[in-house]
């Protein structure tokens, strides 16, 4: 399997990505999230280009702001709009491709395996040292939920504002917008 990075390398794909002349480059943004090492903001904005089959080997959390795209997850076919999140555990092989000519518009939080094990162990009541040793997944890969939608928003406005903000407070969001996550991991208890 060609990994995705080595595939947008590729001469064919770079030059086949703006949905029109008029509309700009395309933006793909990574931001490191201050207080929690290991956490990034993607943002990805003006995308057309199909994504082939691919992996992480981290925890993402993903939701479509604007376009409609057709991925493909464990066997399965999802057709993707606004509002819809996408959830990846690390190594779930997907995939997508745009469904029409909109751009896509597309943010994501990328978390390491560590510091979700733990955020999923404190879900269920576990100490720091059982959660280690769990292993989880998610059980849907498609959602819409305004709570994590919310807590999405809200993580996004500490990485876009320029202001400094209190690492304490930027942590308790995190934690939030992972307690919510892990309800959606199969087992988990309901929120």
């Amino acid at each position: 399997m060609e990994t995705i990075e080595a595939w947008n390398a590729r001469a064919d794909v770079r030059g086949a990505r703006l949905a029109d002349s008029d509309m700009g480059a395309e933006n793909r943004r990574i931001a490191p999230f201050g207080p929690c090492p290991g956490v990034e903001f993607v943002t990805l904005e003006g995308i057309v280009q199909p994504f082939p089959l691919h992996f992480h080997d981290f925890w993402t959390i993903g939701q479509m702001v604007q376009g409609n795209r057709r991925m493909t997850c464990r066997g399965e076919v999802h057709d993707l709009g606004p509002e819809d999140f996408v959830l990846f555990g690390p190594g779930e092989v997907h995939g997508c491709k745009p469904m029409n000519d909109t751009p896509l518009v597309y943010r994501s939080i990328v978390v390491p395996v560590e510091l979700f094990a733990q955020a999923y162990g404190e879900s269920l009541g576990l100490a720091p040292a059982e959660a280690a040793t769990l292993t989880c997944r998610f059980a849907p890969v498609v959602v819409r939920d305004v709570v994590l939608s919310a807590c999405m928003a809200r993580l996004y406005a500490f990485a876009s504002d320029d202001v400094a903000h209190d690492a304490l407070e930027e942590e308790e969001a995190l934690w939030a917008f992972l307690a919510r996550v892990a309800t959606y991991c199969e087992g988990a208890p309901d929120a």
